[in-house]
């Protein structure tokens, strides 16, 4: 989830954010793409140093998940997934309070416009 890929949660979110750092400086939403990358090669290379290798024989013994830590992270798992690809129902809830942060600071939630291709 940390990785923001397509098709997971958190994925959204940070789209969203981009799409209108984008909109509105491009060279804020430069550096922010540059801190997602760095971000998600940061993650990468702390997974490949704390999951992969040898097997610590300390830590050998240890068995896969127990059915009741499978009913706990399944769902979860689930709604990460469900979330990532139709994220409708949480922008949902979200828009409202957009809507009312953006009448408070006196602006208006500027339309996306897209440059036809020559």
């Amino acid at each position: 989830a940390t990785l923001s890929l397509p098709g997971l949660a958190p994925f959204v979110s940070e789209f969203l954010v981009l799409v209108g750092t984008f909109e509105r400086h491009k060279a804020l939403g430069i550096i922010a793409t540059v801190g997602i990358v760095l971000a998600a090669l940061y993650v990468l290379v702390l997974y490949q140093r704390t999951m992969t290798g040898p097997v610590k024989p300390e830590v050998s013994a240890m068995g896969d998940l127990r059915a009741r830590e499978l009913v706990v992270a399944v769902p979860l798992i689930v709604l990460l997934v469900v979330l990532g690809v139709y994220p409708k129902p949480v922008t949902d809830v979200i828009n409202p309070a957009v809507k009312q942060t953006m009448s408070d600071v006196h602006e208006k939630d500027p339309q996306p416009h897209v440059e036809a291709v020559k």
